[in-house]
């Protein structure tokens, strides 16, 4: 959510919290801009960061129990729980709440979205931890492998190197 690939601009998404982010809230954060900054590659990234205010248009909700930000209220929280809701501030925003009882919750939440394992059938999805497989040495995904031969369509989009138009 929140990422449009075939959009070349800047991406801006702010992250709100209801109150001064501990450690762990801050790595819930860090784990989700590090995920869209590398989906937004050459368009840059900003995560502009709000307290107790919800921006208008889109937005990153990180809340823990009970919290009120903004006007919306978490409630009880049974676990790690991903939400897509309307932004009551913003006519055609959306807000994507993380929600956790505790910080490492958010982490939790965090990392599933990150890794793809959100499945959000309806408003509201409880998640669980992430089975993480370790990584191997120089094995970035970004990064052009060392250890066998590449092909020049394995490092760019096979249809870019295809030409259309006037034959010469």
């Amino acid at each position: 959510p929140f990422f449009d690939p075939r959009d070349a601009t800047e991406l801006v998404l702010p992250f709100v919290f209801a109150e001064k982010p501990s450690l762990a809230s801050l790595e819930a954060a860090s784990i989700l801009a590090s995920h869209w900054g590398s989906l937004a590659k050459y368009r840059g990234a900003r995560f502009p960061v709000q307290l107790n205010e919800l921006p208008s248009g889109n937005a990153v909700v990180f809340a823990t129990e009970d919290q009120e930000i903004g006007g919306i209220n978490t409630g009880r929280i049974t676990g790690p729980t991903v939400t897509l809701m309307d932004n009551p501030s913003s006519q055609h925003g959306r807000l994507l709440l993380l929600l956790g009882r505790n910080a490492a919750e958010l982490a939790t939440a965090a990392r599933a979205l990150a890794l793809g394992e959100v499945l959000l059938t309806g408003r509201s999805s409880k998640v669980s931890e992430p089975q993480i497989t370790p990584r191997l040495p120089y094995d970035a995904p970004n990064w052009v492998p060392t250890n066998r031969r590449v092909s020049l369509g394995e490092v760019i989009d096979p249809a870019q190197l295809e030409g259309h138009g006037i034959s010469p």
